[in-house]
């Protein structure tokens, strides 16, 4: 297994409903968080350390973009091998 982090869940114990819901609360939470750094940029823009700064606007733009473009557009290429 590579970096992060793997969930295993019981699918057949699961409702179709059920299922989706857990599967985009992993997208959910990526977005609110990155959408909640974006409105706290005023006080991150007041952080004195350039180096943490740097790091707090990549890892939002991270987090407001990776979800969307690998459900988007990178699914289909990376799980047709699954």
């Amino acid at each position: 297994m590579g970096l992060g982090v793997q969930i295993d869940v019981y699918a057949e114990r699961m409702t179709d409903t059920q299922l989706g819901i857990f599967c985009l609360m992993g997208v959910f939470a990526t977005l609110c968080i990155g959408y909640l750094l974006t409105a706290l940029v005023k006080n991150i823009c007041r952080i004195k350390n350039k180096l943490l700064r740097a790091m707090i606007y990549y890892i939002t733009i991270a987090l407001l973009l990776l979800d969307p473009l690998y459900l988007s557009f990178f699914c289909s290429f990376l799980a047709a091998g699954i």
